[in-house]
């Protein structure tokens, strides 16, 4: 956000990917460095994800400083910063193990998507901005409910309340089964319109057509 130079400020996409990805490459390569640390963790399907994140952002990074220069006119300063912060939050998703932890982190990324939704700045482009937030925002609370209603699970039984997966896993046969599979259903459809799975999907359409290479292309206002 402090770089004022408009042309050099999209090189820190690919050069933080490159960055991203040698340290991710480092991490994988040293079990010693995937220990538990509080609330993060570094599980085998984390490794898989983490891995896959941080070679895409690496790669997108280089079509990104070419397209931004094709747009040189607007200023990229929030879509710049906005994306690395993105990748910032997803990494801290993978590393989550507190269902707490991985709901903020979730939560930013809506946050964060919102300006690079909206980068084109037109009427279409606003639309599909507050249609996802609306829609994403509704998804995210239900999936905090859920959370509550998993966590009170223990504290029905009896047992002392932890988000922490393992103590989760741990637990499992113990919880309430009622508010166990409430909080089920509404993590299910919390996340699932967050992720944009069919039917929550309905705000994939607007937002998708709106991102920068389809609307640079097809949209009637640009």
């Amino acid at each position: 956000m402090a770089l004022p130079w408009n042309r050099v400020r999209p090189w820190l996409i690919p050069f933080t990917g490159l960055a991203h990805l040698v340290l991710t490459v480092w991490t994988l390569r040293k079990p010693e460095l995937q220990a538990p640390v509080g609330w993060l963790v570094l599980d085998p399907p984390g490794r898989l994800i983490l891995f896959v994140i941080s070679l895409m952002f690496f790669l997108c990074g280089f079509y990104t400083v070419g397209y931004l220069r094709y747009r040189g006119a607007w200023s990229n300063r929030t879509f710049t910063s906005c994306l690395l912060a993105f990748l910032g939050v997803m990494t801290l998703v993978v590393w989550s193990h507190h269902l707490g932890l991985m709901w903020v982190a979730i939560e930013a990324t809506s946050l964060l998507t919102a300006p690079l939704i909206y980068f084109n700045r037109t009427p279409r482009s606003i639309e599909a901005t507050w249609k996802y937030l609306l829609i994403c925002s509704v998804g995210i609370a239900l999936a905090l409910l859920g959370s509550f209603f998993l966590a009170y699970a223990s504290l029905h039984e009896g047992l002392e309340s932890s988000l922490l997966f393992e103590d989760l896993l741990h637990l499992a046969p113990r919880l309430s089964k009622p508010w166990l599979h409430t909080a089920f259903v509404l993590l299910l459809v919390g996340y699932g319109t967050k992720m944009g799975l069919a039917p929550m999907h309905t705000w994939k359409p607007d937002a998708y057509g709106e991102a920068r290479a389809w609307s640079e292309r097809c949209s009637p206002e640009v």
